[in-house]
């Protein structure tokens, strides 16, 4: 290969293109042609090794949660909401009253 972004090779996007260019005995290289390519929602993409990636053109941004292991390219990420697996888990539970308070930012203000 002589250019990196030559495309003649890719006939279409429908899938990602891969293509080694370099394969040694503790490494390899390879060049994937992708359009905005994801791992199908609720999928989690888990491999067996170690990954270093170059991004050459295009633009991309990967959330990733230390604490459940959930990554996912920003444009597509998703929060959530963590509930207690049962009322054990959620410890003792208070009714405080809050009087005045508007906002979150209040009932902090008001709790600290």
């Amino acid at each position: 290969m002589k250019n990196i972004f030559d495309l003649s090779k890719v006939s279409s996007l429908e899938k990602e293109y891969f293509e080694q260019l370099i394969n040694e005995k503790s490494f390899y290289v390879e060049r994937i042609v992708s359009k905005g390519h994801v791992t199908p929602k609720g999928e989690w993409y888990d491999q067996g090794r170690d990954e270093w990636v170059m991004l050459l053109q295009g633009e991309a941004e990967i959330l990733y949660c230390d604490s459940c292991n959930y990554a996912a390219n920003v444009e597509i990420a998703e929060s959530g909401t963590v509930i207690a697996e049962s009322e054990e888990a959620m410890g003792d539970v208070e009714k405080v009253l809050t009087p005045n308070c508007r906002t979150i930012d209040d009932v902090v203000s008001f709790l600290h």
